[in-house]
């Protein structure tokens, strides 16, 4: 700490040993009579009474520059919290802002004041000067320009002390009346007053934490005052005669205080208990000071950046942004509490601006259609168990329905005004049966129960409730004319306004509607709203007035890891933190662009706000958009701060938002996995031997189908040449690796396909036996047999003597049938794969077959989980191996990519037992990891990820991948682990998210496992125990195939009644069926999952007459279902049709 005093000098005091440091005075004029630090502790600056500011050493008192303000004293001096400036009060009646390292005058005011300047201070910001003068006066400055802001005159005597508090929302003044006073720092007007004093104020010291201040007086005291209030804490008596200086120290454990007896003395902060003193100097103390300032008391917090899956965002320069509202900056009298920050006061601006309830609006974006009704679909989806649908009354219809059409129109989210309004509960596991017209209208049958219904004001709150019970009011008359079904429901007439009517104790299924006209509403809503608006219009403004001074914001940016680490000033409880990254371009000349506005306050950082209102065309790279807003505590470590990546900003306009997410959502949709799968390896990678050979049987396809050739050939825009001269040395393998690769992808995509049934496997001592059947007549020269070994080496084709073809008997065709010498087989576990192609299709099947001379272990992978299935051109991609249940690994060896151009790209293996590595380019990436199983020995696991030339983050997805092991599941985008299993005829996959993390929706993309299955089956689990969710989750299904109109899609299993159809290019209840690509040739299914999470779907590509008409009937009946009759199932159909026709419903009201 440092003292100045009457008797000429500066010392320095360790206040650990209260020993001198040294002693300084020679290069004053006068007896030294103010002191400033620097927040850097290089420097104290000293003010004394020949009107000169000193610049002393820190480390030593040796003197560097000086300037005379030509006055008789400089008694008050303030340093910049940045340490850039010093501002000096003189007995010129002048402020002066001087340059901290040169000394030189920035700006200077000698028109304000009217007297002699006692005291400066700086805001915590360093935005704004203080002052205050022998006149009374208060002013504050803005501390670049030195242009006046305000000035307060509320003191008719000197005020001779003055400090603003750290957290930037008073500064203390105390005055020759014996007076504390606390102004606000952007207004200047007074808050509370402290008279405890009972002589003159002549200095003031605030505590670190802003909580109190500590003053002295002429009355020989030292004073602890509330901040919060202006109550006293507790008063000194030690001193003898005037106490001129008092200072806080950095750890707020310490006031010192030194006045006329020349002695310093140090007192404790919480009870003003008396800790040592000593004799400090010859003379009278004038001033004290500390090391530092007080406004450098912060605590730094740490962490990592993640993407919405808790996946580490390895990339630097993502800005992190925190910001904290320290509450006693506004007037609780007037505002009452903060509970949660100072946008509160935002809020209500905001709620003032709208006309309706938040929950109004919410409700009718997620569930209204365009014509005012409830689309049921999305609202089925969106509740579990009994739900509530709201009606006018004649929406319920009179009885001249059949059985293929609804008796109850679509709920309502909009009631005419005057018009009864009739509220029903919907059990979604009753019903069953076409029995009664009522029950068919809406998943479920109608229930009893009891029914609330709250009316709510402009700002969401409940101002008015009521229970209605259902009483049966309505009765049918079903497939059954000998008896009746009552229908229980609630009416009410309700005047306008908006309401949400929910089950009882169940508010979370709240039907949000509204009786009359929405206009009407918000005009009636907008003067209550006003009104609201002048009673609270003081506090806002106070509010907004206050902002900017009051809300801490620091900002940092991340390392090569994404990890950070960000300041946070004292004040604040909690801060709020997000973060985020544009395109670089952007970034760029929005910083340009500040910098030449450097005179405009809006551009002094650059903000989030910034890049909304600011774009450039041709900006191209991903973002890293904030997600919803953390909390984070100073001092925390390690916290988590999560962003979203997007190819672009979602612009305030939500026409462009919308238009961004449907591109998202058609660049999802159309995506095929054709080009995802096929070889592991590398073509040009090949032996030139492996090349030419699979070439050449890959060759032989083509004359065996010419649309195969004509799909080549236009995927290539060139001529394939069949007759291939292979000796010649002149030959362009790039050519041959084109047309391998894309012949692949063609083999994939081919609409025209040969089924492939299950085979079979004998593996002898001597000999393998494998047998691939198809589903149609074949020729040696349609036929290409491949080897892939499971080490990552090349594919080889099998030699013509090593498979033959022969009657099948099982698909009412041939089957291909391998046999290979055992010997041969130079992997432990390898993949024989048929490719097959005739005028009827193209086909392929394949057997994974282990060698019986291996002795080892083999892994079983069940999953590799990915951070993304969708990365950026350069974003990084995280992989986890998932054995099977009860299989284990010794984890992974080695990773290595290979970007589109075929350039090796260095993995990385880490401690964690995760692989990573960047991709190098938009466009295919092929990755191989080796992984070691439980006997040591390496196999290694292939797979490609396609990298898009805008990052994307999607819903979880399970993609199905094959290797020379076996298939596999990639699971993405927060899945933790997933599987894949063939059930006979169909296809089961299962995804595991964590605990409590149960998804909206999860794609899933099986490619060629769907090959001969007839069916597919997807679970959803959660948490490491894979327990049974408790949700309806939607479920997307993409298949590189196009389905016909006449394909049969059900959801469970197909029947003639009571089935769930779902409709080629169409949508229905229970789902819709969507050809896209750019040629329609992928089909998407979207459907939901059962409230256990799991969905069976079935597909019948070509269905046969009976299938077809079983699928046509079920989609023109509603879906409970009919008995079947005892008879044909042509038959059947035709019988229960006939009861439908005859099916009729009677309304009646009951008393």
């Amino acid at each position: 700490m440092y003292t100045a005093s009457a008797d000429g000098s500066v010392k320095a005091f360790n206040a650990g040993n209260q020993e001198e440091q040294w002693k300084s005075t020679d290069p004053f004029g006068s007896a030294p009579r103010s002191l400033t630090p620097a927040p850097d502790d290089q420097y104290v600056y000293v003010g004394d009474d020949s009107g000169t500011v000193t610049q002393l050493s820190a480390d030593s008192g040796d003197s560097g520059w000086t300037w005379d303000s030509g006055s008789s004293r400089v008694e008050g001096l303030a340093t910049s919290p940045d340490g850039e400036m010093i501002v000096a009060g003189t007995h010129g009646n002048e402020v002066v802002a001087l340059d901290a390292d040169t000394g030189d005058v920035i700006w200077s005011d000698g028109d304000e004041h009217t007297d002699r300047v006692y005291e400066t201070s700086f805001s915590p910001e360093g935005d704004i000067v203080f002052s205050s003068s022998s006149s009374g006066d208060v002013i504050a400055y803005d501390a670049d320009s030195g242009d006046h802001l305000w000035t307060n005159s509320d003191a008719t005597v000197s005020v001779r002390a003055l400090a603003a508090g750290p957290n930037g929302d008073y500064v203390y003044a105390g005055d020759s009346n014996d007076q504390v006073r606390a102004l606000h720092v952007t207004t200047g007007s007074q808050e509370w007053v402290n008279g405890g004093h009972t002589d003159r104020l002549f200095t003031i010291s605030p505590s670190v934490d802003g909580t109190k201040i500590f003053t002295g007086s002429r009355d020989s005291t030292v004073r602890s005052i509330k901040t919060g209030g202006g109550d006293e804490m507790w008063s000194t008596d030690e001193p003898t005669g005037d106490v001129w200086g008092v200072a806080t120290s950095v750890d707020s454990e310490t006031v010192f205080a030194g006045g006329d007896d020349s002695i310093l003395r140090a007192y404790n902060t919480d009870s003003g208990d008396l800790t040592w003193d000593i004799e400090a100097h010859d003379d009278q103390i004038r001033d004290v000071t500390t090391l530092g300032t007080i406004y450098t008391d912060v605590s730094s917090i740490t962490g990592q950046v993640v993407d919405q899956h808790g996946d580490p965002v390895e990339q630097d320069n993502i800005t992190v942004e925190a910001w904290g509202v320290d509450e006693p900056a506004l007037d609780e009298a007037d505002l009452g509490e903060l509970e949660d920050d100072i946008n509160s006061a935002r809020d209500l601006a905001d709620e003032l601006e709208n006309s309706v309830p938040e929950d109004y609006d919410e409700f009718t974006d997620d569930f209204e259609a365009d014509d005012g009704r409830l689309d049921t679909r999305e609202w089925d989806q969106a509740i579990d168990g009994t739900y509530p649908l709201v009606h006018q009354s004649d929406d319920w219809s009179v009885g001249t329905a059949t059985v293929i059409s609804s008796s109850v129109d679509d709920p309502r989210v909009r009631i005419d005004e005057g018009e009864r309004v009739t509220i029903s509960l919907w059990d979604p596991d009753e019903g069953g049966w076409v029995e009664n017209q009522v029950d068919n209208s809406f998943p479920g049958a109608v229930t009893e129960g009891t029914i609330v219904v709250e009316q709510m004001d402009p700002l969401g709150e409940t101002i008015d409730t009521r229970t209605l019970e259902t009483t049966p009011k309505y009765e049918t008359t079903g497939a059954n004319p000998l008896s009746t079904n009552e229908h229980h429901v609630a009416e009410a007439r309700l005047p306008v306004g908006i309401y949400q009517a929910y089950p009882e104790g169940e508010r979370a299924k709240a039907y949000t509607f509204v009786v009359g006209d929405p206009d009407d509403i918000a005009a009636d809503y907008a003067q209550d709203l006003w009104d609201r608006a002048d009673r609270l219009e003081q506090r806002y403004d106070m509010a907004e007035n206050a902002l900017d001074d009051v809300v801490v914001r620091e900002r940092t940016t991340t390392n090569a890891t994404g990890h950070f680490e960000v300041n946070a000033p004292a004040g604040p409880d909690e801060y709020s933190i997000q973060a985020y990254k544009g395109d670089e371009e952007v970034i760029t000349a929005l910083n340009d662009l500040r910098d030449e506005n450097l005179e405009d306050p809006s551009f002094d950082d650059l903000r989030l706000e910034d890049i909304r209102e600011y774009s450039l065309d041709g900006a191209n790279q991903s973002w890293l958009l904030p997600a919803e807003t953390g909390t984070v505590y100073p001092e925390q470590q390690d916290a988590e701060v999560q962003v979203i990546r997007s190819d672009e900003i979602p612009w305030d306009d939500m026409e462009a938002y919308d238009d961004w997410r449907s591109w998202l959502e058609d660049e999802l949709l159309n995506e095929s996995v054709a080009d995802l799968e096929g070889f592991d390896e590398l073509p040009e990678e090949w032996t030139d031997e492996n090349l030419t050979e699979i070439h050449d049987n890959y060759t032989d396809l083509l004359e065996e189908n010419d649309h195969l050739q004509d799909e080549l050939e236009d995927a290539l825009d060139r001529e394939v040449d069949v007759d291939v001269d292979y000796d010649d040395p002149d030959l362009n393998n790039d050519e041959l690796v084109d047309e391998i690769e894309t012949l692949e992808e063609t083999l994939r995509t081919l609409e025209d396909r040969i089924d492939a049934g299950d085979g079979e496997t004998e593996i002898g001592e001597e000999t393998i036996r494998a047998t691939f059947p198809f589903a149609s007549d074949l020729e040696p020269d349609g036929v290409t047999v491949l080897k892939h070994p499971a080490d990552g080496g090349d594919p080889t084709a099998v030699a013509d003597e090593h498979w033959h073809i022969e009657s099948s008997g099982v698909l009412a065709g041939d089957q291909v049938v391998v046999e290979y010498p055992t010997e041969e087989l130079d992997t432990a576990v390898g993949q024989f794969e048929v490719v097959v192609a005739n005028d009827e299709g193209v086909g392929r099947s394949d057997q994974v077959i282990q060698n019986p001379a291996f002795e080892g272990l083999v892994p079983d992978i069940q999953a590799i989980s990915l951070n993304t299935h969708s990365p950026g051109p350069s974003e990084q991609v995280a992989m986890t191996v998932r054995p099977a249940d009860g299989e284990s690994i010794d984890g992974i060896t080695d990773v290595t990519a290979y970007d589109p151009d075929g350039n090796t790209i260095a993995g990385e293996v880490r401690a964690d037992d995760r692989a990573t590595f960047t991709t190098n380019g938009a466009g295919v990436h092929h990755v191989k990891l080796t992984v070691a199983s439980g006997s040591g020995d390496e196999f290694v696991q292939a797979f490609k990820v396609r990298a898009l030339e805008d990052g994307r983050s999607d819903d979880p997805t399970i993609r199905v991948a094959d290797s020379a092991s076996g298939s596999f599941a990639l699971a993405g985008e927060g899945l933790r682990n997933a599987a894949i299993e063939r059930e006979d005829d169909r296809l089961a996959v299962r995804g595991v998210v964590p605990a409590d993390e149960v998804p909206g929706s999860i794609h899933v993309k099986p490619g060629e496992a769907m090959t001969g299955a007839d069916g597919l089956t997807v679970r959803v689990l959660e948490g490491t125990d894979q327990r049974q969710v408790s949700s309806n989750i939607e479920t997307v299904v993409h298949l590189d195939r196009s389905l016909d109109a006449d394909a049969a899609v059900w959801r469970g299993d197909p029947a003639w009644f009571g089935a769930n159809p779902l409709a080629v290019d169409d949508t229905t209840r229970h789902g819709e069926v969507q050809l896209r690509g750019e040629d329609g040739e992928k089909t998407v299914i979207r459907t939901y999952t059962d409230s256990d999470g799991t969905i069976d779907l079935t597909i019948d590509p070509d269905p046969g007459i009976v299938a077809g008409l079983q699928h046509s009937l079920a989609m023109s009946l509603p879906s409970p279902s009919l008995p079947i009759l005892s008879v044909g199932a042509i038959h059947a159909a035709t019988a229960g049709l006939t009861v439908g026709l005859g099916l009729f419903t009677r309304r009646r009201v009951a008393a």
